[in-house]
């Protein structure tokens, strides 16, 4: 009889034992998959767009930029954004910064909501989605107007994540209103809407838990945190910040995209990941007794599998615009044969940009006569933005330096970056540009606020001596080809 019995409990061990086995191997299995997709994703297909991402974005270590950040509502995610984009300067670097991020949003969602280790593959719903929100851009990262963005939403997410997850360790009702009181007056100047969302996110919880057990003081966070999430916002424009457009005061810390039919697509990510966060709530608020054995066990890994091609399938991609961009940083280093030898590689019609790359490249060369593009050939950028603008900012700075028309290089490089903000690529041809024109004090104004970057300071260096030194410039021969270009007034033809 006891030997049966050893041989029940022997057999029933087993199986608890294999089955956990079996699930963490799953569990590992899922790991993998997802950090090869996010690394081919973003290193071996985006690795380029991420590096020229970063060239139109900066960091700036001084007081004045934390500062001129926190002028507006999620300025900390701004800054700190920003901060992780200059990694993006070696594309692995900050390919594998934004990976562990998503690895940590993936473990905070299952802890903060309490996933079961079934559907455990749905806690990379939300990483798989903000993966999405980088690789869609394309040529719209030219004209947005969010500094930091590469960063700034998946640290949004995961300040949210954290902050929901302290607010259901508290055991006292009293004790999470008074969270949710310190917690919006604190984080909305610092993290804007995430401060708001994370808000809502403890309302709906309360509600939910008032249908699961019909207890009426769920109503007391509800109500104070929907008031919460309406007051705060009206209270900092009017007595805190002298900067920010009313318009934006709910949606400060979301990217700055058009809210029409052309740009809905680019919110789409955003969306479902706010939609996503709603429906884990889900599992927080059920009975920790209530099997859901009867729940299909296939259905996450659908999903899981959806969601990458998902993501595969409306991430940007098109070949002309990765000409551009290879493009443009061979001609930033005087490389005009490798820009002709990416003119080469353009299979079907060519945009306007590399029409004009190309040919300029293959006159500096001297063999214009090979393989010169005609400009009527040519097609618009694949962009949801109009193409026009697109050519400006694209191919004007590079073009208008090269060719010699160095007042018009340093007037699109003011104008963008007024309307769009400071980037190192702007500062780097104002420098330059200063330069050629002996304009020194000028240079070295521009010059300086490159010196305080991470990895422009030896750039910085090298023209620094320049400015110092402006006899230094004479036997440059990038400067020397430069100024006689000027004096000769060659046409870019934009």
């Amino acid at each position: 009889m006891n030997s049966r019995k050893s041989n029940k409990y022997s057999t029933s061990n087993s199986s608890l034992f294999s089955k956990t086995n079996l699930s963490n191997d799953l569990q590992q299995l899922y790991l993998t998959i997802f950090m090869a997709f996010a690394l081919y994703m973003s290193v071996f297909r985006n690795g380029f767009y991420f590096k020229w991402a970063e060239s139109l974005s900066i960091f700036i270590n001084s007081e004045y930029f934390f500062h001129d950040c926190m002028r507006f509502a999620g300025g900390l995610l701004t800054y700190a954004g920003a901060f992780f984009t200059q990694f993006y300067y070696f594309p692995v670097i900050g390919s594998i910064i934004f990976i562990a991020m998503l690895l940590f949003i993936r473990y905070l969602s299952v802890i903060a909501f309490d996933i079961p280790i079934k559907y455990r593959p749905l806690a990379y719903v939300p990483a798989l989605i903000l993966l999405l929100s980088v690789t869609q851009l394309g040529y719209v990262w030219l004209t947005l107007k969010s500094p930091g963005y590469f960063f700034s939403n998946t640290l949004g997410i995961i300040v949210c994540l954290l902050v929901f997850r302290g607010y259901r360790l508290l055991a006292v009702l009293g004790w999470r209103i008074v969270i949710a009181v310190f917690f919006s007056l604190v984080g909305y100047p610092l993290f804007g809407f995430y401060a708001l969302l994370a808000i809502a996110l403890f309302a709906i919880y309360e509600l939910l838990l008032f249908f699961a057990n019909r207890n009426y003081l769920h109503f007391l966070p509800v109500v104070s945190g929907t008031a919460l999430v309406i007051v705060v916002p009206q209270i900092y424009y009017n007595y805190v910040y002298s900067y920010m457009q009313y318009v934006q005061i709910y949606t400060a810390g979301l990217p700055r995209f058009n809210f029409d039919s052309k740009e809905f697509i680019l919110w789409i990510p955003f969306i479902l990941l706010f939609v996503t966060l709603f429906l884990f709530l889900g599992f927080a608020v059920r009975k920790k007794d209530k099997s859901l054995k009867n729940q299909k066990s296939h259905i996450p890994l659908l999903v899981f599998c959806f969601s990458m091609v998902f993501v595969y399938i409306f991430s940007f991609s098109d070949d002309n615009f990765k000409t551009e961009i290879k493009m443009a940083s061979a001609m930033e280093r005087n490389n005009f044969r490798e820009v002709a030898y990416y003119a080469d590689q353009v299979k079907g019609v060519p945009t306007r940009n590399i029409v004009l790359n190309n040919n300029l490249a293959r006159l500096a060369i001297g063999m214009p006569e090979n393989r010169a593009l005609n400009i009527s050939n040519t097609v618009k950028p694949n962009c949801v933005r109009p193409s026009m603008p697109i050519i400006l900012h694209m191919s004007g700075r590079p073009l208008f330096y090269l060719t010699g028309q160095i007042n018009d290089c340093y007037h699109w490089c003011m104008e963008d970056m007024v309307e769009y903000g400071m980037k190192s690529s702007y500062l780097k041809y104002m420098v330059k540009s200063a330069i050629v024109n002996r304009e020194y004090e000028l240079a070295r104004k521009y010059n300086t606020v490159l010196s305080e970057t991470l990895f422009y300071r030896k750039w910085a260096k090298k023209y620094q001596a320049y400015i110092d030194d402006p006899s230094l410039t004479e036997n440059d021969s990038e400067i020397k080809a430069i100024r006689s270009n000027s004096e000769q007034g060659i046409s870019s033809d934009l």
